[in-house]
């Protein structure tokens, strides 16, 4: 690392430890870290590098460092720390923790910080405070809405996720893939073939979104479970790429439960 006296500007030395932190580099850039003037938004870079490392242990050491330092967060300090906490290998009550910090310096309705939360209490299966924190937000973006929609369907609760899926389409939201991953993924736990199939037509058909391999191996999945394989061989013969092994485990699975072992 050269020393150029640069990296002491918070714009300069930020970008510096950005690129550090995408290459991996966190020493070098704890190191660019320190020599910076104003940490505000330096230290929000930080936090979202170790959450780019999935380092959930790292990011927080280095957040309580600069607490017990005296140092402020702001809210892009507490989004990338509730990020950190939304990783597979950090703790439920640490995610819980840091949002009890957000209410504390009043940063808890901030978007960033709440559209963090959602997503957050999702992956970790905490459906019932996801919806809190959705319920509350003023304002809420691309990231939230798909959130909860995602974790509605993959915790059983389809109906509810369909309900937010309308209310999306009622406000004219902005959708993606993502979104279309969960709302079919919902029709797939409650059975409802025809209403998966319209709602993947209308991601192709209507808004022009290239469909992605989860978006295909979700239509599979649909067909799968609902005993019609031919459908959901058919999905996988119009794949533009070859279907990867989850897909195939999904159709030989059903083809056991269906007893049509002749397709599988």
């Amino acid at each position: 690392m050269v020393k150029t006296g640069y990296e002491s500007s918070p714009s300069v030395g930020t970008a510096w430890l950005d690129s550090y932190m995408k290459l991996g580099r966190i020493d070098d850039a704890a190191k660019i870290f320190e020599r910076i003037e104003e940490k505000d938004v330096a230290w929000s870079a930080m936090l979202a590098g170790y959450v780019q490392e999935e380092n959930t242990g790292g990011a927080v050491h280095f957040y309580r460092e600069l607490v017990n330092e005296g140092v402020l967060p702001n809210e892009y300090a507490f989004s990338s720390i509730i990020n950190a906490c939304a990783l597979l290998s950090a703790a439920t009550e640490q995610g819980k923790q840091f949002h009890a910090s957000s209410i504390k310096f009043a940063y808890s309705n901030a978007l960033v910080v709440s559209s963090a939360l959602v997503p957050m209490y999702s992956k970790k299966g905490d459906i019932a405070n996801a919806n809190f924190v959705f319920e509350r937000q003023q304002e809420r973006d691309l990231v939230s809405w798909n959130s909860m929609i995602t974790g509605f369907a993959q915790h059983g609760y389809g109906k509810k996720a369909l309900s937010s899926f309308e209310e999306m389409q009622a406000r004219n939201m902005e959708m993606d893939e993502i979104t279309f991953v969960g709302v079919i993924s919902a029709c797939t736990h409650a059975g409802l073939v025809k209403e998966g199939e319209n709602y993947f037509n209308m991601a192709v058909n209507k808004l022009q979104i290239v469909p992605t391999m989860e978006m295909y191996s979700c239509m599979v999945d649909l067909y799968s479970r609902a005993g019609m394989l031919e459908n959901a061989t058919a999905v996988i013969n119009k794949m533009p790429v070859p279907a990867g092994p989850m897909v195939w485990r999904t159709l030989l699975a059903a083809c056991r439960v269906h007893r049509k072992l002749e397709l599988g």
